[in-house]
């Protein structure tokens, strides 16, 4: 078997093939720079990692076909160090490390975590207050923030929001101005509104009133190409046939090491955000995925094409080590959207994957003690599954309508049916102990210890019609646990998304772990095993529309 923290593993060898692993590119990425093979029927496994404080532009694992002698087709593996520069006089410096495990790739991830532990960790106290779903909210004509859109998001336990749109170009994100039009006059004219820091204070305080987080737009990656050129030309990222590089709508990527005017102007620009803001409960950062070179600058440790440059992976790491050292002293939080790596997901306390939800594929790895969201433009029914899986809560943007919450209605029902199921895994933590769950091979899932000593088993169908009418009934799904932690377990309820209906289950300790009787499993499904009777009424709520 092969593991990486990458979608759609692990995997059989023999069905991967000839495949490369990147730490770099999007395609194949790999968020943790390991690679794990495992032999489950002779419970041993080797992990190659790269040790996160060695810096690499960019690495490759790669599965390989070994034709020697009279070995046919036998898998092997590469590992490649790419992108390095090299200059006279100085060496470049790679690293690979290696141990030996339990035939599972969750010892190795553990051992991981275990090596790094400040790469994973969560800056606050209570990582529960800020897990949950959450909303894009803009300063938009078209979804202005009223009392009835904040009840309604109350009503349906959205825990913070993203504070979008404020601003009137990117690049500056507290003009001088006492107002503005927001940015949208640029992108969606007919959202445009006049936006001023007392509109933005009653915003932030309708929500801090009501009790929902709010957390206010800042990235340092893309400027808005006039004001980028008027007043930081020198700043912009230069390709490699000495052009600059289009972001976002009229946007251009510029370079945001601290080194640089761009660098310290837009980190002084986060300053004076929450400095203007106190009441914001810290600052959601855009693209944590910038990893373009810049071929104005070099950092001493890219090349490409043989050409020396600066990668905007490393020239995050100032800026951010600034931004986090000061927004956690002052009892901040930061947010994102999307993580490229471990490396940039060590600044950040909670994690947003925005669209694709295939992305839950390898941000789910960085989040293992992390909160995790899913902005799923569609909010369908397919978008809750690998939410469920990751230990992640859905997200939405603000819908469009006339601020009386009514335009909820089309999103509500999707968010009711799977919110029971998700609820218990706020400031949950996966388990990574070797071979902790045994499933019926019809069924996937995950485990997770939660913070009141709790476990959690999340549950799909692997294949099939997940409407299929007779699902399957009565099957055990097996804890192995630590024999002290299983014997206290003696408690076990099921909430199930096809029928919104909860069941108390029975559970027995038996040689080979805690077996939990499950009566019946058709489409998605959340079993909770606790040593005190189980209340889920603060769960439930939801399909009763309370």
């Amino acid at each position: 078997m092969c593991w990486a923290p990458a979608s759609a593993l692990p995997a059989p060898l023999s069905r991967i093939g000839r495949q490369t692993f990147s730490y770099d590119h999007i395609q194949d990425h790999i968020s943790i720079p390991m690679i794990t093979l495992y032999e489950p029927g002779h419970d041993t496994g080797i992990t190659y990692y790269k040790p996160f404080e060695v810096k690499a532009p960019a690495m490759d694992y790669r599965i390989t076909n070994i034709r020697d002698f009279n070995i046919e087709n036998q898998n092997g593996l590469e590992v490649e160090t790419r992108h390095l520069a090299v200059y006279p006089g100085k060496y470049a410096h790679v690293s690979i490390g290696m141990f030996i495990h339990e035939g599972d790739w969750r010892p190795a991830l553990g051992r991981m975590l275990g090596l790094s532990p400040d790469y994973f960790k969560v800056h606050t106290n209570n990582p529960a207050s800020i897990d949950g779903p959450m909303v894009c909210g803009v300063f938009d004509a078209r979804s202005p923030l009223t009392q009835p859109v904040v009840d309604k998001l109350k009503a349906l336990d959205f825990t913070w929001e993203e504070v979008h749109a404020y601003f009137p170009c990117y690049g500056c994100y507290q003009p001088d101005e006492e107002e503005w039009w927001s940015v949208l006059k640029m992108e969606i004219p007919e959202g445009a509104v006049k936006v001023s820091r007392k509109t933005i204070h009653e915003h932030i305080r309708l929500l801090k009133k009501n009790g929902v987080k709010a957390y206010i737009y800042w990235q340092p990656g893309e400027c808005f190409e006039p004001f980028a050129r008027e007043k930081f030309k020198d700043c912009m990222v230069v390709d490699k046939d000495g052009s600059s590089i289009n972001g976002w709508m009229n946007c251009v990527f510029m370079n945001y090491d601290t080194g640089t005017r761009w660098g310290r102007y837009i980190l002084d620009q986060a300053f004076r955000l929450v400095d203007e803001y106190p009441e914001a409960d810290g600052l959601f950062l855009d693209n944590l995925v910038y990893r373009f070179c810049d071929f104005s600058r070099q950092d001493g440790l890219t090349a490409l094409q043989n050409r020396p440059c600066s990668k905007l992976t490393f020239a995050y790491d100032d800026i951010l080590a600034k931004l986090t050292d000061e927004m956690h002293s002052r009892g901040k939080g930061i947010m994102c959207n999307g993580a490229l790596n471990i490396e940039l997901a060590r600044f950040v306390d909670s994690i947003m994957g925005e669209t694709d939800p295939s992305l839950l594929g390898y941000l789910q790895y960085l989040s293992i003690n992390k909160p995790l969201v899913l902005l799923d433009y569609d909010i369908s029914e397919s978008a809750m599954w690998p939410c469920l899986l990751a230990g992640a809560f859905p997200a939405l943007n603000m819908p469009k309508g006339t601020g009386d919450g009514h335009s909820f209605k089309e999103k509500e029902d999707i968010f009711r049916i799977y919110l029971p199921l998700l609820q218990p895994l706020k400031g949950r933590r996966w388990v990574l102990s070797a071979h902790p769950l045994v499933l019926p091979k019809q069924v996937k899932g995950n485990i997770f210890s939660l913070a009141d000593g709790s476990y959690a088993v999340t549950m799909l169908p692997v294949s099939g019609s997940v409407r299929s009418p007779e699902g399957l009934k009565d099957f055990d799904i097996v804890l192995n646990l630590d024999k002290d932690i299983c014997k206290s377990l003696k408690h076990a309820v099921s909430l199930r998304a096809d029928d919104c209906s909860t069941n108390y289950l029975p559970v027995t300790l038996q040689d080979d772990g805690l077996h939990v009787r499950v009566d019946w499993h058709r489409t998605a499904a959340t079993v909770v095993v606790s040593a005190e009777k189980i209340d889920t009424g603060e769960w439930t709520r939801f399909w009763s529309g309370n």
